[in-house]
């Protein structure tokens, strides 16, 4: 099957950006269904390069790094800690407030915990490429 440069990124915008199905992009390239699906399975390391970028430009647009995570949750914290201790206990939403604190105090340990110990290579999209491979 020979397909031309402007059909294979038609093909990764649709299938990546869009979220097209393979039936509807065939129909849309206006080539046989079972080409669609070899063409799929030739560029399938493409769709995953595709998809990161897609994912570290979303990551990036709304501030959802680790970082900006981190220090969005740090002034929760700081924010929270101090409504606390402004309160006298005496009244039950104190104690929803206490979990709260806890649980972002917990999701700031976990956040150091993984940047002085990563657990991986910060390769996690090729986890779907490789529960596919699995799979088959």
């Amino acid at each position: 099957m020979k397909i031309n440069n402007a059909k294979k990124d038609k093909f990764l915008n649709l299938i990546v950006k869009e979220g097209k199905s393979i039936p509807t992009i065939a129909e849309k390239l206006e080539i046989n269904i079972d080409d669609v699906y070899a063409l799929k399975e030739e560029l399938d390391m493409d769709i995953i390069d595709l998809k990161a970028k897609e994912y570290d430009k979303i990551v990036q647009k709304y501030g959802l790094s680790y970082l900006n995570q981190f220090k969005y949750r740090a002034e929760l914290y700081k924010r929270l800690k101090s409504e606390l201790d402004n309160r006298d206990f005496t009244g039950l939403p104190t104690d929803k407030l206490y979990y709260i604190l806890n649980h972002v105090q917990e999701e700031l340990n976990a956040t150091i915990d993984y940047v002085i110990n990563p657990e991986d290579d910060d390769i996690d999209y090729l986890d779907d490429y490789f529960e596919e491979e699995s799979e088959i």
